[in-house]
């Protein structure tokens, strides 16, 4: 079963700057290829997941 992470992940984090939470803790991954995006096309939509990449 594969589980999405919401947005909400910086704010059980304690994390208050998203700009911050998204360079430091998204992109890297992102980038790597290690989660993905559930709606490629629109990264800022607020219905935005993450899960683990296939």
């Amino acid at each position: 079963m594969e589980r999405d992470v919401s947005f909400g992940a910086d704010e059980g984090l304690g994390l208050k700057h998203r700009p911050s939470f998204r360079e430091r803790y998204l992109e890297p991954p992102l980038a790597c290829g290690l989660i993905e995006r559930t709606i490629p096309d629109r990264p800022t939509s607020s219905k935005q997941k993450y899960r683990k990449a296939k």
